[in-house]
């Protein structure tokens, strides 16, 4: 039991250093080669969530990028109650960690 979650944590780990382009962020991540297809996440309570969700995914296939992300919430009514399911795509890539610090230091 030990041992899963050790992995569990390390994977935990990896889906935090994960870069994050959205689709409106274009010009920053427009020669990033996009090879893979998209992953989906369906269902996220919340935008934090689904955000780590699709970062822990692309963690798992050993990418430490995602680009192109859309997320977009959809209102569900019950009765008096209504709450937002969240859902995010996103395209997996691998990138320079080197490349991106220095293109966050240029920005800022």
């Amino acid at each position: 039991m030990s041992e899963q979650l050790d992995a569990y944590t390390e994977q935990a780990e990896k889906a935090r250093d994960v870069f994050i382009y959205y689709k409106a962020q274009s010009k920053e991540n427009r020669f990033i080669h996009r090879k893979e297809k998209p992953i989906k996440v369906k269902d996220g309570q919340d935008r934090d969530e689904t955000l780590m969700r699709l970062a822990f995914i692309a963690a798992r296939m050993n990418f430490n990028c995602i680009v192109d992300v859309e997320l977009t919430s959809t209102k569900q009514i019950n009765g008096g109650y209504q709450k937002a399911i969240w859902q995010a795509v996103g395209i997996p890539v691998n990138v320079d960690p080197k490349r991106i610090q220095a293109q966050l230091k240029v920005t800022e």
